[in-house]
């Protein structure tokens, strides 16, 4: 007999999977004729598509794209950019554990984030990539809360102690592909671009209905090089857009991180304009608690019996957000790498979020931005790079110790200066992220129901309750419902069992 029977059951998550993983994203690229050849590689930028993902009871799987830009220095001397892409692959095998009911299906959250980048030169036309990710890869799985039944018992006689828990939903969604234009007019004659570039800030999200709305900008710049003068031109536009996310389903009080992703930056030259098209997508991650039951104890007030308890780590919600932060920095031109006299041209940066920790009531990210400063020194075109370190700190929205995270950080607006010997930046980031706890319990699993119990029928007891006593216990030591107990354990000294 299972509890089915006289009860519907709850289903708690658990983390199946909690891991970290490296992928690699390697390719060759030949340019194509219409580019002169390489004299000096200066930086490769790279846009991580969100994967495909698939997950079943023995492995977890995605497969995705990187998008690269690579920057160089032409055999004429001037800047071109040259667009490459990669394919991934990730596959992480699933030890399953027995309780876990596959029928209820199974849930994978992933976020895929860049390492490290190394291009290299291999002939006059010929580039090679060599990119290494980091994949942070979960899996929620769903189990029964119901215990099964052995033996004849009439099931009037049975009490049972029923606790609840917070437990884990989770709901991932992406936009299509929407597409917004920025028209550089009117375009000198001369006047080439070398490269185009878009970040996307997200400053207003709301849920509700089963979709996300959300609004914000596209921060797109473009550099020009005037191929007669070789004088630079800058340019820099905040786009507004709004987009809606579908969500398969309801998502009631959840907390929401969303993050924009250019997926395309195409430049289009028309007589004497030049038309900018950026392909966006959102990406969405909604996480929420909610209140799952389980039988904490059980008893029958007419037979013995016995009870094998499970033990479970319920998965939990801590925080999941959006956040902007700020980050500058002052050096000197020498600690910085650069001369004193270096002109910047241009100022790529990445970021990444490295660990996650509880400090009190606060919960702090701590993380690295990569700065690649691509500037003009003597005549020749030079790229420096350097690390800057981050620092994010938030109140949780639940209690407990994170044991994973994730998301993402984007550095969505930067400006540099190098002046008199001292090198100022000072950058953006829009934060995207999540941390996830564990709630240990004890539920029962399975109760054997057996002899007779003993009693005394038409019996008064008087019970003279221990200080750890309640007034579950005092009922399950005598068999009897709790309605039938006289006065309360925990304060009085004496209680009547009828």
């Amino acid at each position: 007999m299972n509890n089915e029977e006289i009860m519907g059951c709850d289903t708690l998550s658990v983390l199946v999977l909690e891991r970290n993983v490296g992928a690699d994203a390697n390719t060759e690229y030949i340019l194509p004729e219409y580019l002169p050849e390489i004299r000096k590689l200066l930086h490769v930028e790279q846009t991580v598509i969100p994967p495909a993902k698939y997950v079943n009871s023995s492995s977890a799987q995605m497969n995705g794209t990187v998008d690269y830009r690579v920057l160089y220095v032409g055999a004429d001397g001037g800047l071109y950019t040259a667009p490459v892409s990669a394919e991934y692959r990730v596959n992480i095998p699933i030890d399953m554990q027995d309780f876990i009911d596959s029928s209820e299906g199974l849930e994978m959250m992933c976020s895929v984030c860049g390492e490290s980048v190394n291009p290299r030169a291999t002939g006059p036309r010929r580039i090679s990539i060599r990119s290494r990710l980091k994949c942070t890869v979960r899996v929620i799985g769903k189990v029964r809360l119901c215990e099964s039944m052995l033996g004849e018992v009439n099931l009037m006689s049975i009490y049972k102690r029923r606790e609840s828990c917070l437990t884990a939903e989770y709901c991932s969604s992406c936009s299509d592909i929407f597409e917004t234009e920025y028209e550089i007019s009117p375009l000198s004659e001369g006047m080439r671009i070398a490269d185009a570039d878009a970040k996307v800030f997200v400053d207003s999200v709301n849920m509700g209905d089963g979709r996300i709305s959300c609004r914000g900008d596209v921060m797109f710049r473009a550099l020009g090089i005037d191929e007669n003068s070789g004088e630079l031109m800058k340019v820099s536009k905040k786009l507004p857009f709004e987009s809606e996310i579908e969500l398969d389903r309801e998502m009631p009080d959840a907390l929401v991180r969303v993050r924009g992703i250019p997926s395309e930056v195409r430049v289009e030259i028309d007589e004497d304009r030049a038309i900018c098209k950026i392909g966006v997508m959102i990406e969405a991650c909604c996480l929420a608690n909610r209140e799952a039951e389980y039988t904490a104890d059980i008893y029958s007030s007419e037979r013995e019996c016995k009870t094998v308890e499970q033990e479970y780590e319920s998965a939990q919600v801590l925080l999941c957000k959006n956040a902007n932060i700020t980050l500058s920095e002052r050096l000197s031109s020498e600690d910085a790498g650069l001369s004193a006299d270096a002109e910047i041209v241009e100022v790529f940066a990445s970021a990444a979020i490295d660990s996650c920790k509880r400090e009190n009531d606060k919960v702090i990210f701590d993380g690295s931005t990569k700065l690649s400063v691509v500037c003009v020194d003597n005549g020749e075109y030079l790229c420096t790079d350097m690390m800057l370190p981050f620092r994010y700190e938030t109140d949780s929205a639940f209690d407990g110790e994170p044991s994973s995270f994730s998301g993402a950080a984007d550095v969505v607006s930067i400006r540099a200066n190098n002046d008199g010997g001292n090198f100022s930046v000072d950058a953006e980031l829009a934060l995207g992220v999540d941390c996830m706890g564990k709630s240990r319990i004890s539920a029962v699993d399975e109760v054997e129901f057996g002899e007779t119990a003993e009693s005394e029928e038409n019996a008064l007891i008087v019970c003279y309750p221990s200080q750890t006593d309640t007034l579950w216990s005092v009922a399950k030591r005598y068999k009897v419902a709790p309605s039938k107990i006289s006065g309360d354990p925990q304060v009085d000294k004496y209680i009547i069992i009828e």
